[in-house]
C-alpha cells in the first residue's frame, strides 16, 4: 500500500472513552452511525462529505466532524503521522463548551 494510501491511526484521549460510554448508554440507535465515521475518518478524513472543519477560539487546534444533523466529534488530527486522537462526542452545544 502506498503512503499516501496508507489509512488514518485513530485513538482516543482518556477521558474520551468515558464520554463515548456515556453518549452509547444516552444514543443506543447511533452507535452504528459513529462507527461508520470511524471508518470514513480512518480512509480519509478529509473527504467532502464528512465536513471537517478547523475550530477556533477556545478550541483551536482542534477539528470537528458531525456524523448526525445534531452530533459532532471533535478530535486532533496529526496530518505528518496519519493519525486522528478523538477528543470530545455529543450535540452541538456539548462538544463546544
Amino acid at each position: 500500500m502506498s503512503e499516501s494510501r496508507q489509512p488514518y491511526g485513530i485513538g482516543f484521549e482518556e477521558s474520551f472513552e468515558r464520554r463515548l460510554k456515556q453518549f452509547h448508554r444516552k444514543h443506543p440507535k447511533l452507535e452504528e452511525a459513529f462507527l461508520n465515521l470511524l471508518i470514513e475518518l480512518a480512509a480519509d478524513p478529509f473527504q467532502p462529505k464528512l465536513r471537517i472543519h478547523a475550530l477556533s477560539g477556545k478550541l483551536k487546534g482542534l477539528h470537528a466532524v458531525s456524523f448526525t444533523r445534531k452530533m459532532r466529534v471533535t478530535l486532533y488530527l496529526v496530518v505528518e503521522q496519519r493519525r486522528i486522537r478523538l477528543v470530545g462526542i455529543g450535540d452541538h452545544d456539548d462538544v463546544y463548551r
